[in-house]
């Protein structure tokens, strides 16, 4: 290939190209004035969607305490460093847990409530979990101006 044939905008660097770094949110350790804020109006709207579908007490309680753990899941294991697998094992942990003293199934429906409700409700609440620590940060942001 000829000088001239080169494309322009290659030829002018030699370095590979960079992508841009992707932060991945989950819970933090720590919480401050924005997030506290955050999580809180979190909770309230979910409870309030949750009582304006019906949900019983036992629902409300469940869903609360599933959220809260996927949380803490997300903040403690694995340092925080991997919050989807955190997720993850917190929510089929969670529906095994639920399944088990509903006294509901057999060892095989165990082992499908974890696979097919576990796994994929525990990533959902995480990646929600995580926009939620999303806003947080534009808010943190914005109180700092």
């Amino acid at each position: 290939m000829a000088e001239s044939d080169e494309d322009p905008i290659v030829a002018e660097t030699d370095e590979p190209p960079v992508l841009a770094e992707l932060t991945v949110y989950g819970a933090p350790r720590r919480f401050d004035l924005a997030t506290m804020l955050t999580v809180t109006t979190s909770y309230a709207l979910m409870f309030a969607v949750l009582r304006g579908c019906g949900a019983t007490d036992a629902m409300v309680l469940w869903a609360g305490g599933f959220v809260t753990l996927v949380g803490v899941a997300q903040a403690v294991l694995f340092g925080g460093a991997s919050p989807r697998a955190a997720s993850i094992i917190a929510s089929v942990v969670s529906v095994l847990a639920t399944v088990w003293f509903a006294d509901a199934a057999s060892l095989g429906g165990l082992i499908t409530a974890a696979l097919f409700l576990g796994v994929p409700l525990g990533y959902l609440t995480g990646a929600l979990i995580g926009g939620i620590f999303l806003i947080a940060h534009a808010v943190r942001r914005r109180i700092e101006r």
